[in-house]
């Protein structure tokens, strides 16, 4: 089976990449968790579509979209 990753506008890879920042911030977690090879593999198994984004694309987009459509909600 072929894997198609999910495309960066989709609303599933949104929704994902909003809980991703959620658990970063709920659990303090740091954002290099991203680059751990458990979490990773951990990923892949619940969903193979779904790319982990870098700690550079979290930090500079995800962290502040997430937050400014907390606070307008």
């Amino acid at each position: 089976v072929k894997i198609q990753p999910y495309k960066a506008n989709s609303a599933k890879r949104r929704k994902l990449n909003e809980k991703l920042v959620g658990l970063i911030a709920k659990d303090q977690q740091p954002l290099t968790i991203v680059r751990d090879q458990g979490f990773r593999e951990f990923v892949a198994e619940l969903d193979q579509n779904y790319t982990l984004p870098s700690t550079k694309s979290i930090r500079e987009k995800l962290i502040p979209r997430v937050y400014n459509n907390s606070i307008h909600d």
